[in-house]
C-alpha cells in the first residue's frame, strides 16, 4: 500500500467503521492499524480462485485483484460474501525504467471511465455496473520510473447489501399439482410487485406452456433450477393413496439424484436449464437442491452442467461452487423483524398453506419488512458512495482527483 492510499483509507476509516464487520484481504501493516478489530484474510486463509462461506460487512483490498489470472471470478467471490467491497488499486503505473511490467510478468491494470491503462490486458471496473457506488482517481506513490502513477479507490455494492429473497417450489414440489394455481400465482405476483429481486425454485420438468407464459410477466424474479421433477412423478402418487396431498406427516426429505447414473444427473440438470432459458430468454445457472439434499456426484454434475451457484441449507459435498444458506428458512408467520438476516427462504406451497388456514397477512409484513430494508442499505450506500466519490479534504487539497458516480 503507497502512501497515498493509506491516506485515503484512513480519510474513509471513521465512515466505513459504522457498517459493521470489516475483513482485509493480504492485509499489510497500514490496514491492520487503520482497522484494528477487522479479519485478517491472507491469501493462505483465502484463495479467491474458490468462494467463502463468510460474510462480511466490509471487505477491505489493497493491491489485491492486480494479481488475479480471473479478475472477473475474483471479484464474484468476494462481492458474493459481503455487503460492500472497498478497493484501493492502480489503474497505470510503470514498474520499471524501460516499461509497466515488473519481474513477475503482471499485467492486469484497470480502466475506469475515460480512464485507461497502458496495458492491453485490462479489467474494465464498468463491467461491475450497478454495484459500483462511488469511485476516486488520483495521482501519487511515483517511484523513479514513474511520473504519473494512477490510482483508484472505488465501493462496491455487495451480494449481502440488500436483503436476499428465495422462494422453492413453483409449481409444486412432491405435493400432487393444483387443478388451478392462482393461488400460487396470486403470492408470487404480491412479492413480484414489490420490486425486490428474489430466487425462484422451479422444478422445469412440472413447467407448462400456461406456467411458463405466467412465469415470463414476472419482472424481478431470477429464476433457479429445483432438481429436475423434484421426485414429483414418484412421490405425488403416494401421497395421493396415502389421502395427505399436503404432505402434512407421510414423506420428508429426500436426494432426488441418488442412486442415478452420472450421466444421467448432467443430462437432466443440463436439461433443467436449457428448459428455464427457453422460458426466460436470459442465462440460468442457480441451483437449489430439492430438500436441501445433495452428494459428491450431484456437486460434480452441478459445475459440468454449468451452474455458477447453489442455495441450501446443506452443504452439497465436494461441490466447488459458491454455497448461499439462508439466515431464516421457514414461513412467514414465524419471521422475527427484529433478528438481523440478510438471506430469507420460503416455500411457495407453505405460503399457500398459511393463506388456506387463514393466516394471511404475516407474508406482507415480511415483505414490508425487507423493503424498508432495501431501502435504507440503499440510502447507505449512496451516502458512502458519495463519501469515496467526493474525496474527503484529499479532493480540496488538488491531489488531481477526478470525481465517478455514485449511483444508488
Amino acid at each position: 500500500m503507497t502512501r497515498e492510499d493509506a491516506e485515503q483509507l484512513q480519510q474513509l476509516a471513521p465512515h466505513l467503521r459504522k457498517i459493521g464487520s470489516v475483513a482485509i484481504l493480504s492485509p499489510g501493516d497500514a490496514e491492520k492499524q487503520i482497522f484494528p478489530q477487522s479479519t485478517s484474510l491472507p491469501r493462505w486463509r483465502w484463495n479467491l480462485d474458490r468462494p467463502n462461506r463468510r460474510r462480511f460487512d466490509l471487505i477491505v483490498a489493497s493491491n489485491v485483484f492486480m494479481y488475479g489470472s480471473d479478475p472477473a471470478l475474483w471479484f464474484r467471490h468476494v462481492l458474493g460474501s459481503c455487503r460492500y467491497l472497498l478497493l484501493l488499486d492502480l489503474i497505470r503505473r510503470k514498474r520499471s525504467a524501460h516499461g509497466e511490467l515488473g519481474r513477475d510478468g503482471d499485467r492486469m491494470r484497470y480502466a475506469l471511465g475515460d480512464h485507461r491503462p497502458r496495458v492491453e490486458n485490462t479489467f474494465d471496473l464498468a463491467k461491475l455496473d450497478e454495484r459500483l457506488l462511488g469511485y476516486r482517481t488520483f495521482h501519487g506513490g511515483a517511484n523513479e520510473f514513474d511520473e504519473h502513477p494512477l490510482h483508484v479507490v472505488g465501493l462496491f455494492r455487495g451480494d449481502l447489501a440488500e436483503p436476499v429473497l428465495r422462494i422453492d417450489d413453483y409449481p409444486t414440489g412432491v405435493r400432487p399439482l393444483l387443478d388451478d394455481l392462482s393461488p400460487l400465482h396470486a403470492i408470487l405476483e404480491k412479492i413480484d410487485s414489490r420490486g425486490l429481486r428474489y430466487y425462484l425454485g422451479i422444478v422445469p420438468a412440472l413447467v407448462d406452456d400456461a406456467m411458463g407464459k405466467f412465469l415470463g410477466g414476472l419482472r424481478h424474479v431470477i429464476p433457479a433450477v429445483h432438481g429436475f421433477d423434484h421426485g414429483y412423478f414418484e412421490y405425488a402418487p403416494v401421497l395421493k393413496s396415502k389421502g395427505d396431498p399436503f404432505n402434512q406427516h407421510t414423506l420428508g426429505s429426500f436426494n432426488e439424484f441418488k442412486g442415478q447414473r452420472y450421466e444421467v444427473t448432467v443430462e437432466k440438470l443440463s436439461r433443467g436449464r436449457r428448459l428455464l432459458e427457453d422460458r426466460f430468454g436470459t442465462v440460468v445457472d442457480t441451483y437449489i437442491p430439492p430438500g436441501n439434499q445433495g452428494d459428491r456426484a450431484t456437486g460434480r454434475a452441478l459445475v459440468e452442467a454449468g451452474y455458477r451457484r447453489y442455495l441450501s441449507e446443506k452443504r452439497i459435498a465436494g461441490c466447488p461452487l459458491p454455497w448461499i444458506s439462508s439466515d431464516f428458512y421457514g414461513t412467514s408467520d414465524r419471521y422475527d423483524t427484529d433478528r438481523p438476516t440478510s438471506i430469507v427462504t420460503l416455500h411457495l406451497t407453505w405460503e399457500w398453506d398459511l393463506e388456506r388456514h387463514g393466516r394471511s397477512g404475516s407474508l406482507d409484513r415480511l415483505l414490508d419488512h425487507l423493503v424498508a430494508r432495501r431501502r435504507a442499505e440503499r440510502e447507505q450506500g449512496a451516502r458512502l458512495g458519495a463519501i469515496v466519490s467526493a474525496g474527503l479534504h484529499g479532493a480540496a487539497a488538488g491531489h488531481g482527483s477526478s470525481i465517478g458516480p455514485s449511483p444508488s
